[in-house]
């Protein structure tokens, strides 16, 4: 299970330009050009 705030975070620091790609439980963060991509794999569950 991965929390929404870890999503906030990933965001972030691919906005910041730290980091290109973040991956964690299923859910892959990653630059694509100038645009921030979440993907999630349909078996992940999100806590708030």
């Amino acid at each position: 299970m991965i929390d929404s705030k870890w999503i906030v975070q990933a965001v972030n620091a691919i906005k910041s330009g730290f980091v290109q790609k973040l991956e964690k439980d299923g859910v892959t963060v990653y630059a694509c050009g100038r645009i921030i991509r979440i993907d999630i794999k349909n078996d992940v569950e999100i806590k708030e």
